[in-house]
Parts: C-alpha cells; sequence; structure tokens
C-alpha cells in the first residue's frame, strides 16, 4: 500500500465530495420518482473551510404558488458520524424508510472518512510544529518531499 502525502488533503476531500455528491444525486433521483409528499429529505452536500458537511435537509415552502419561498430545516445530527434513524424516519413514509437509511449508511462512511482525515491532518501538524520546536523543521520538509 502507497502512502499518500497529508499535503493531498485538496485532492481526499475533493475526492470524498465527489463520492457524497454522487450519491446524493442519486438520492434525489429516487425521491422525485416516489409520490408527492411520501419522503420530505433532501442531501445537502458542501465543502467548508478545507472539510465535508454532509446534512439531511428538510425544505419547507412559504407563500402562494408564484411567490413562494423554500426555507430548509437542518436536522440535527447524533453524537457519531449518522443521523438518528428516527429523526431520519419521522419524514419518510413507511415503505420507503428502509432506502433512506440505506443512503444514510453510505453517506455516514464518507462522514466517518471526512472526520478521519481532519484527526490526521490535525495530528500532522501538531507533529510538524513539535519538529520545528525541536529545530528539526528542515527534517518535516524533506519528510514532506519523500511522502
Amino acid at each position: 500500500m502507497q502512502m499518500k502525502s497529508i499535503l493531498d488533503c485538496d485532492k481526499e476531500i475533493e475526492y470524498l465530495y465527489q463520492e457524497a455528491s454522487r450519491i446524493a444525486d442519486e438520492y434525489m433521483a429516487w425521491v422525485k420518482t416516489l409520490p408527492p409528499w411520501s419522503c420530505r429529505l433532501w442531501i445537502r452536500v458542501r465543502r467548508v473551510r478545507g472539510t465535508l458537511q454532509i446534512e439531511w435537509v428538510v425544505p419547507r415552502w412559504v407563500g402562494k404558488e408564484e411567490n413562494r419561498k423554500r426555507f430548509n430545516t437542518y436536522l440535527p445530527k447524533g453524537k457519531s458520524d449518522r443521523y438518528p434513524s428516527r429523526r431520519l424516519c419521522a419524514n419518510v413514509d413507511d415503505p420507503y424508510r428502509d432506502a433512506v437509511m440505506e443512503y444514510e449508511r453510505r453517506l455516514s462512511e464518507i462522514r466517518k472518512a471526512t472526520r478521519l482525515f481532519g484527526e490526521a491532518r490535525r495530528a500532522w501538524g501538531k507533529y510538524e510544529a513539535q519538529l520545528s520546536r525541536m529545530g528539526l523543521s528542515q527534517a518535516a520538509t524533506e519528510l514532506h518531499n519523500t511522502l
């Protein structure tokens, strides 16, 4: 297995972003095939400050047909990388709940990878700071070039 450089942060986040976007697009295409109001959940995927956010959204429409506006309510995530099933299932009719939970399982894997990557990046920064305090910052630069 080839070791990747921690300097490839943008490439890793971009890869995870593309995968999450693909899953979200697949999900939204599926939702459009369902009867109206049977699944009131959307997925939002975005990059924020060098990381990735994958959120479940409940859209709410306000106003008359010609001037209506959409307001989003973001569901609160649980303590782990997953959303609680009862929060998701509250916005989905029974026949579609298993499918929504499968999409959530796939997205939670990407959230976990993103979280682990961020932890590794922060640990690498602490490592470089320690080398700098020890006067070995040149060694860190050489190590970057070999990874």
